[in-house]
């Protein structure tokens, strides 16, 4: 009775036994973004050349239904650019706590010379015209 039993598992041990080949590890991470970015600092003038970078760092909590857009038009001498990872310590992975405070990163290209005011608001969309929950402005010259 036992005999059975082991010849019946003999096709389960030979199939342990084999080796699997090992998994090629995944080649590491390429950085998704090489060129330089520029942060901008609220009450100060920042100085960009023609197809520099820029990067503002907004705190807020998106869990409120606010968002931080740019007031008005956005000046001739910047084009918001989309895409680029978010700030230079956050890990792609980072999944952020609802309802917690969390940074907002937006990216703007220097375009053309000259010097321009970048209008921001903390708002909810959907309400049009109601006044923001907060602003903010940074001066930026492109040279």
């Amino acid at each position: 009775m036992r005999l059975p039993a082991l010849l019946g598992l003999l096709p389960l041990l030979a199939t342990a036994c084999q080796s699997v080949p090992p998994t090629e590890a995944p080649p590491p991470p390429q950085p998704a973004h090489a060129e330089p970015v520029i942060p901008a600092v609220a009450g100060t003038t920042t100085e960009l050349a023609t197809g520099e970078l820029l990067r503002v760092t907004l705190e807020g909590n998106p869990s409120t239904g606010h968002v931080w857009a740019v007031d008005g038009a956005l000046p001739a001498q910047l084009e918001e650019v989309s895409g680029l990872p978010d700030g230079p310590d956050t890990p792609a992975s980072a999944v952020p706590m609802v309802g917690a405070p969390q940074t907002q990163w937006l990216h703007f290209r220097a375009m053309q010379r000259g010097s321009a005011e970048l209008r921001l608001r903390w708002h909810r969309p959907w309400e049009g015209d109601a006044a923001p929950a907060r602003t903010a402005s940074y001066t930026i010259t492109v040279r």
